[in-house]
């Protein structure tokens, strides 16, 4: 599984949300999400992924780091959630770290609640995929498909269909990496992107030393 990646080219902002919790994002270099994305908590982003509007990545109970080449799409949701029965016994709750690894598909209005998730793998369209659920690499879960059991999805595994029947593939699903290459040129003619400067309360100074004519 991936580990933070802290390039030199990476970026990062924080903020605070209505709540007062601290929202911190590092961007590695060729990431774009786009403004009206939802980030809250500790979440770190490798290279060359893409953020569509109305996204959500929620890191509730500890950090979410994620490796490169991931698309999410719209109104898809990653959240790293406590425990329902940590919360109500009113202990102290464990610091809990979310890993996503590399070339991952995230489609729209998809639910993924997993802490371990490998490489080159396609959520489609309304999964759902539980917290106590691990995720290999090269898997589909199909759309509407709803895993919430206990389990370690192996390498290629398919999840498809109404009754959620399984099968291994051949291959692989297909690398992302073209469509990262259509988004990125396209998205920022009609969506408005994170800054990419180190911090929001330095956006302004930033900007100012862009207006400063070169000698």
């Amino acid at each position: 599984m991936p580990v933070s990646r802290e390039h030199s080219t990476a970026s990062a902002a924080s903020s605070h949300s209505g709540t007062g919790a601290r929202t911190t994002l590092r961007m590695g270099a060729g990431t774009q999400v786009c403004a009206d994305a939802e980030l809250k908590g500790e979440i770190s982003i490798g290279q060359r992924c893409f953020v569509h509007p109305k996204a959500r990545i929620i890191a509730e109970a500890g950090p979410i780091i994620m490796g490169d080449g991931n698309m999410i799409e719209e109104q898809a949701l990653i959240i790293n959630e406590f425990d329902t029965t940590e919360k109500s016994s009113g202990g102290p709750m464990d610091r809990q770290i979310m890993y996503i690894g590399s070339n991952n598909m995230f489609e729209i209005g998809t639910t993924v609640k997993s802490k371990k998730i490998g490489d080159n793998n396609v959520f489609e369209c309304k999964s759902f995929i539980g917290k106590n659920v691990e995720v290999s690499s090269g898997c589909t879960i199909g759309a509407l498909c709803c895993v919430m059991c206990r389990d370690r999805l192996p390498e290629n595994c398919v999840i498809y269909g109404q009754d959620r029947l399984r099968r291994i593939a051949a291959e692989r699903p297909q690398n992302p990496n073209v469509l990262y290459e259509y988004l990125s040129h396209v998205a920022p003619k009609f969506h408005n992107m994170k800054r990419s400067s180190k911090s929001q309360s330095s956006s302004s100074s930033a900007a100012a030393a862009q207006k400063t004519p070169t000698q």
